[in-house]
């Protein structure tokens, strides 16, 4: 739960070039973080209490994009919609289940935990033949409520419903929506058993309601990531690797599929697959995880001037991090660079004293052998972390420039 909570604050030791604060200021007139809450359950029974979380992940696909497509507009307007996991690691934090009736005042705390600009929450209510979808929008930096939006319909209108109040909201907060089915899959069936996969209990349970919503629609990307990631976790890389490839550049989980899929490949012994993957990552978002894993499949392949520059900015992003400084150690010790290598793993063992490898290589260094010991992976990705802090800089230079008008 710990990794859950520290997703939801603000990272700062993430690592940013000049070219990036430049483009995190120049972004600074539309920066908005939206958290959109389940919709609560008015109908008469709990049959349909997905509906509530299918309300909020549609309405999520519509205005969340990926990293590449955000690079690709970054002068315009920025955005981060907060994501499932952030919002129950944020329920957790205040002691509720995830899914629960919220008075206003806890909603608005929640908004509060996040760093929302927008919070949208709504209702429905209804049966399986006929529902009524209800939200607004609750600007939480200027409190100003919008009027309500609705839709009705059948229920087999579901996903069309849900792509009508995402466009109605967007066009009252000022948000630019984006086209066509924001669920991904034009069937209901398939975004039913994704949804229910996303609130099912142990993974096992996940994984068979993913399958069957990828069987369904072999073209649905979302439960392709999930399946890839349950995959990855219970270390069967192969597939993973077979789910995860199939994101596509456009896709909300691209980057964190591919960081992924560059762990699965290393573990694979596949390190030029690894390495691309990687690249794919840094050559978008500057993460310290992925230069450091970039690093370190480089200096398995005996890249050395590629596999010491990443290594280096991982270091250089956050200097407190001993795993970093002891990669850039192992490439030195490997290089042959005894004084680098004895400085290096010295500065590691004055954090970290009681570190095993870090001794037994120092003694290799000082006696000048050459020899290998076994990298430090990362396993975290801070995407989130990232785009929060994107928003806060944006946020500053925003305030900034009104204190001067």
């Amino acid at each position: 739960m710990n990794a859950d909570k520290d997703r939801i604050r603000i990272g700062v030791h993430l690592r940013l070039s000049a070219v990036a604060f430049f483009l995190l200021f120049s972004a600074s007139a539309a920066a908005q973080a939206i958290l959109i809450l389940p919709f609560e359950n008015h109908s008469r029974g709990s049959a349909l209490d997905w509906v509530g979380e299918s309300a909020a992940e549609g309405l999520a696909a519509h205005w969340r994009f990926s990293e590449t497509s955000a690079a690709r507009a970054i002068t315009g307007e920025l955005r981060y919609v907060i994501r499932r996991e952030e919002r129950v690691a944020a329920f957790d934090q205040l002691g509720l289940p995830p899914s629960v009736s919220l008075s206003h005042a806890t909603a608005i705390k929640i908004g509060e935990i996040t760093g929302a600009d927008l919070l949208i929450f709504g209702s429905f209510e209804g049966d399986a033949d006929h529902l009524t979808l209800s939200a607004q929008v609750l600007e939480m930096r200027h409190p100003h409520l919008e009027p309500p939006s609705k839709q009705s319909g059948p229920l087999a209108d579901l996903l069309a419903m849900q792509d009508r109040l995402a466009a109605d909201l967007a066009a009252k907060a000022g948000i630019s929506a984006s086209p066509g089915t924001g669920a991904g899959t034009a069937t209901l069936e398939a975004w039913e058993l994704y949804i229910r996969g996303l609130t099912a209990g142990p993974s096992p349970q996940q994984f068979k309601y993913f399958l069957e919503a990828t069987r369904l629609d072999p073209a649905f990307l979302a439960p392709a990531f999930q399946l890839g990631r349950i995959s990855f976790q219970s270390r069967e890389y192969s597939d993973a690797v077979k789910w995860l490839e199939k994101l596509a550049p456009e896709s909300p989980n691209y980057l964190e599929a591919r960081f992924l899929e560059g762990l699965a490949d290393y573990h694979l012994r596949q390190y030029e697959r690894a390495e691309g993957a990687f690249l794919a990552v840094t050559a978008t978002i500057p993460l310290n995880e992925a230069f450091n894993n970039l690093g370190v499949v480089q200096m398995r392949e005996r890249k050395r001037p590629a596999a010491l520059e990443n290594l280096e900015k991982a270091l250089e992003g956050d200097p407190n991090d001993t795993d970093y400084a002891y990669n850039l150690a192992c490439y030195y010790l490997r290089a042959g660079d005894f004084a680098q290598a004895t400085r290096r793993f010295r500065e590691v063992l004055a954090k970290k004293p009681l570190d095993p490898d870090a001794k037994l290589a120092l003694a290799d260094a000082v006696a000048e052998r050459v020899s290998e010991f076994p990298e430090r992976l990362k396993y975290n990705f801070e995407e989130a972390k990232f785009r929060q802090l994107r928003l806060a800089l944006a946020r500053a230079s925003r305030e900034k420039d009104n204190d001067k008008k």
